[in-house]
């Protein structure tokens, strides 16, 4: 998938990535479109900082869920992907307790688990996403100083 929004541009950039493509950048084009964009794209460069800690990254999959796919899980497969998430905050709470956004993950996590399995994920997508999305910015904000020396 391709980023799409301004916000999944900066998750991106504090996982570490360098070149992205995407809706952000441009719709889908026919080739002599694109060579007549290309032409007057102008790159913007940006420092994205440090890179967020290993440890942090099982969040990455759960923040791109897509708001708009077709592509049902089964709800064996489901569980198993949220007990990991689930995991990860039971594992990362000492850590990130702290942050305005983890309450408002853990409301979205128990929203899911406790969904009716049809509604599981329309439910992760329209909550969890949001919620991780927003603690990754939080998150972002410690790097510079704290990840150095705790994690």
């Amino acid at each position: 998938e391709g980023i799409e929004e301004p916000g999944d541009l900066a998750l991106w950039r504090h996982m570490g990535g360098d070149s992205i493509q995407g809706y952000l950048l441009s719709v889908p084009l026919e080739e002599s479109d694109f060579y007549a964009w290309l032409a007057t794209f102008e790159p913007k460069c940006a420092h994205h900082g440090p890179a967020f800690p290993p440890k942090d990254q099982v969040l990455v999959s759960y923040a791109f869920l897509e708001p708009h796919s077709d592509i049902l899980c089964d709800i064996k497969s489901m569980r198993a992907g949220y007990a990991r998430l689930q995991e990860w905050v039971d594992t990362r709470h000492n850590l990130y307790s702290h942050l305005p956004t983890w309450p408002i993950l853990e409301a979205a996590l128990y929203q899911m688990n406790n969904a009716e399995p049809n509604l599981q994920q329309e439910t992760s997508i329209r909550e969890l996403r949001p919620a991780i999305q927003a603690l990754f910015q939080d998150i972002a904000t410690m790097l510079p100083s704290q990840h150095k020396s705790r994690l």
